[in-house]
C-alpha cells in the first residue's frame, strides 16, 4: 500500500508542474509580439494656417465699379464635433472653430476684419473637400471720391463661404503597435493624440460685406496657403489627405 501511495504522490506531482510549464509557455507565447512602426491620423488639439488671395467682384454703389482685392489673413481653429462611423471612408465628420483674421485691400479701399471661422471636414481626408464659413466684421479705410475730403473709416459686417482642400501635417502620430492589434478600429481607440499642425491647402471663396452705409459689396477669388506649395509634394497631399512621411 505504501509503494501504490507512494506512485500515486510522484505522479500528480508529474502532472502538476506539467501542466505548470505548459501554462508558462503558453503566457510567454501570448505575451510575445512583433511591433511595428505605424502611422495614424489623429485630431489636432489646434491647427492653424495662413493664407494669401486673389479675386475680383463689385460694391453696389452708384457708379457700381468692379474691383480686384488681394487678402492675406490667418486662423487658428479648435475640435468643436465629430460625428459618424470612424470606419467609413476619410474617418468621421468634424467640426472645428476658432478666430481668424484678415487684411485686403482694393483698388479704393483697405479693409480689416475678424471673427470666428467653422470648419466641416473629415478628420483623415475630407473626400469631398473641406467647407468653411466665417462670420465677422471689420472697418475699410475708404478712399474720398472727392479731391481734398479726407478718407473715412467704414464699418462693416461681412460673411464668407469657402471650399477647397486642406492637408495637415500635424496630423500624423507615429508609435510602435502589436502586428496582431493593426485594423482600423484599434488604430482608432489608442496612439498617442495629435499635437498642434500647421494646414496646407487651397480653395475657393465668395465674401459678402454690408458696410454702415448700406453699401453691399461682393468678392470672389481663390485663397491659398504658402505651404501648399512646399515639400512633400505628393498628390495624395493635394487632394487633402493626410501627407507621407
Amino acid at each position: 500500500m505504501d509503494m501504490i501511495r507512494r506512485s500515486a504522490i510522484a505522479w500528480l506531482i508529474v502532472m502538476l508542474l506539467s501542466a505548470a510549464e505548459t501554462g508558462s509557455a503558453q503566457s510567454s507565447a501570448s505575451e510575445y509580439c512583433q511591433y511595428t512602426n505605424v502611422a495614424v491620423n489623429r485630431t489636432s488639439v489646434a491647427e492653424w494656417s495662413t493664407w494669401l488671395g486673389l479675386g475680383g467682384g463689385k460694391r453696389f454703389t452708384s457708379d457700381e465699379r468692379g474691383r480686384f482685392g488681394l487678402r492675406i489673413g490667418g486662423t487658428v481653429d479648435f475640435p468643436l464635433a465629430r460625428l459618424g462611423r470612424r470606419g467609413r471612408y476619410g474617418g468621421s465628420f468634424e467640426f472645428r472653430t476658432g478666430p481668424y483674421v484678415q487684411a485686403e485691400t482694393t483698388i479704393d479701399a483697405q479693409l480689416f476684419e475678424g471673427g470666428v471661422t467653422l470648419d466641416f471636414s473629415q478628420y483623415k481626408h475630407a473626400q469631398w473637400g473641406t467647407f468653411a464659413i466665417r462670420g465677422g466684421g471689420g472697418v475699410a479705410l475708404r478712399q474720398s471720391e472727392a479731391r481734398g475730403t479726407p478718407d473715412r473709416l467704414v464699418p462693416f459686417g461681412s460673411i464668407t463661404l469657402t471650399y477647397g482642400v486642406r492637408s495637415t501635417w500635424g496630423r500624423t502620430v507615429s508609435f510602435l503597435m502589436c502586428e496582431r492589434d493593426i485594423d482600423n478600429e484599434f488604430r482608432e481607440a489608442t496612439g498617442p493624440r495629435a499635437g498642434n499642425g500647421y494646414a496646407s491647402g487651397a480653395r475657393l471663396y465668395g465674401t459678402v460685406r454690408v458696410d454702415r452705409d448700406g453699401v453691399v459689396s461682393v468678392m470672389f477669388g481663390v485663397e491659398i496657403e504658402p505651404s501648399f506649395f512646399f515639400p512633400p509634394y505628393s498628390l495624395i497631399r493635394m487632394i487633402g489627405a493626410r501627407p507621407r512621411r
